[in-house]
């Protein structure tokens, strides 16, 4: 028979063991919580410390910013050539054009083409790790395949969740702030034994320039499907298209998703246009410099590897073919600092969107996203590239690397192309640059035919 309420001895000890339970989730939850207070505070004192150690990013020389008219927007490679005296020395450029697209980029890349087919773009993304590489092997620095496929809302909501957790909203902070906190990222040590990470839709195939005939930009030559084909660009003159090179590529980002210290193949030019999103900084070392470059990573980031290399035995030769071939496949990654320090000129700038960076012949350029976006690039050719196009080949021979397209056949075509225009330019005496043109191929073609 029962008790009074309450008086069971099993109804008091259930009272008594859920009530402990209670109190004893509570107290974890209370745990959990001090603890995550504790660690965000530690992160923001690091980051204080850090961001105040961090003075040579207020030392950076800025790259030049032109803004042509809409004359002077009529034609892109004339355009480039005006400023390229200027540019040059800075290695990178950014170009504000007076048109804008009329048709989002975002738009372009989903819209169908195809009845009945799908209208989503799909890409593949590669993984990299934030972390300073050691460079004590050759491969230290490879990337890691990642073979999921995102649309491009796919990407955009993981880049955006990734960037609320790491700044607590998805909105644009400014420029130096992410800067610096890209470098304390990157020289964080692995939190149990694993560095954080990003992935970075890079040499992505596709355009998102629109082709319709009355779109502001894209109906221009400054749409980088045209640009490279213009009659002034040497790359007409390829027997067939190399995507990333004649044809362009889109580079799909997040926050942090880097594009490493390289120089474009061939030494040629590339442009690039931030279709949308989030700005990008861009880092230049102009040509001037590039041997200087090439030293600091001998010197300074490869020298373990380098070490390592003569000590099983390669010919100090091999050793620096090693090093060039290494940064050639676009995985080195470090700080404009060590350039400044060791005396080579570095420049810098923020691309928005909306906005052209123009990188000249051997210029070393690097770079990294502040959160979701997607820019285009491609390369082009211009008479003044002739001398760097015919070093990079002699440097491939050197390295064994096969070259993207045959350098002496295309100057061929070039020269054999201008001289069937040759009656005309010497018929019509108001066209003396043209005439250089030729002249300039021809000994070009010359100098490395023989």
């Amino acid at each position: 028979m029962m008790g009074p309420a309450g008086a069971h001895p099993l109804g008091v000890k259930i009272e008594i063991t859920l009530e402990e339970k209670h109190k004893a989730d509570k107290i974890k939850r209370q745990e959990r919580t001090a603890l995550k207070a504790q660690q965000l505070a530690e992160e923001q004192t690091g980051a204080c410390q850090y961001h105040r150690s961090c003075k040579w990013t207020n030392e950076v020389l800025e790259a030049p910013v032109y803004y042509p008219s809409i004359e002077e927007f009529q034609d892109p490679l004339a355009y480039i050539r005006s400023i390229q005296g200027e540019a040059a020395q800075y290695g990178i450029c950014k170009i504000v054009p007076p048109l804008l697209p009329a048709v989002p980029g975002g738009m372009v890349l989903n819209q169908c083409m195809v009845p009945g087919a799908s209208c989503l773009f799909k890409f593949t993304a590669r993984t990299q790790e934030l972390k300073t590489v050691l460079w004590q092997s050759w491969n230290d620095g490879d990337f890691i395949e990642n073979t999921r496929k995102y649309t491009i809302g796919q990407y955009e909501a993981m880049a955006n969740e990734y960037i609320k957790r790491k700044f607590g909203t998805t909105g644009v902070l400014p420029p130096r702030m992410v800067e610096v906190e890209y470098w304390r990222q990157r020289e964080m040590p692995p939190v149990n034994g694993k560095y954080d990470w990003v992935d970075y839709g890079n040499d992505v195939e596709g355009s998102a320039f629109t082709d319709h005939a009355s779109d502001p930009l894209g109906s221009t030559k400054w749409n980088l499907k045209v640009l490279p084909y213009e009659r002034e660009s040497l790359l007409t003159h390829l027997d067939t298209a190399i995507p990333g090179v004649s044809d362009p590529m889109l580079y799909i980002g997040m926050l942090f998703a880097t594009f490493a210290w390289h120089v474009e193949d061939h030494y040629l030019y590339s442009i690039n246009y931030h279709h949308l999103g989030a700005p990008k900084t861009w880092y230049g070392v102009p040509a001037s410099d590039a041997e200087g470059f090439e030293d600091v990573l001998r010197q300074h980031v490869y020298h373990d590897a380098m070490r390592q290399s003569r000590e099983n035995g390669c010919p100090e030769s091999d050793v620096d073919d090693m090093a060039m071939a290494t940064v050639l496949n676009k995985t080195t990654v470090f700080s404009p600092r060590l350039l400044m320090e060791k005396g080579v000129k570095v420049v810098r700038m923020v691309q928005y969107a909306g906005e052209y960076v123009v990188t000249f012949p051997r210029a070393y350029h690097s770079g990294f996203s502040h959160g979701f976006n997607c820019g285009e690039a491609v390369n082009f050719a211009i008479r003044d590239w002739l001398p760097y196009g015919a070093d990079c080949i002699a440097r491939y021979a050197r390295l064994k690397r096969w070259p993207l397209f045959n350098h002496e056949e295309m100057l061929s075509q070039a020269t054999m192309s201008w001289l069937q225009h040759n009656d005309k330019i010497q018929q019509n005496p108001n066209t003396p640059g043209r005439t250089m043109h030729v002249s300039t191929i021809m000994k070009g073609t010359l100098n490395v035919l023989t």
